[in-house]
């Protein structure tokens, strides 16, 4: 089995947060610009009460299927957005904004 990668990347900008807030929240324009699949989503009601959002989506030869996570954050502030990845070459991929 190949060895798992990990990438992080970190942008620092000189502008203050409730400025670049606009462009860099904005996930389905970085989705688009990352040429990432357009993907269907499946509502699940649980029996607490939350909701189970799977995705599925095909890249090239993967069929790619994953749990979407509710975004985390403060408007203006900070998100976090997560998805675990339950086929596919990848394991999760995460975006913040902090």
């Amino acid at each position: 089995m190949a060895k798992p990668i990990s990438r992080t990347w970190i942008w620092q900008f000189d502008s203050p947060a409730g400025r670049v807030w606009p462009l860099l929240a904005d996930t389905a324009r970085f989705n688009e610009a990352a040429k990432l699949p357009l993907h269907d989503i499946e509502e699940t009601p649980r029996p607490d009460g939350s909701v189970l959002y799977m995705a599925q989506a095909r890249k090239g030869p993967f069929q790619l299927v994953w749990e979407e996570k509710p975004v985390n954050g403060v408007s203006g502030e900070w998100f976090e957005h997560c998805r675990e990845f339950r086929k596919g070459p990848l394991k999760s991929l995460c975006a913040e904004f902090k």
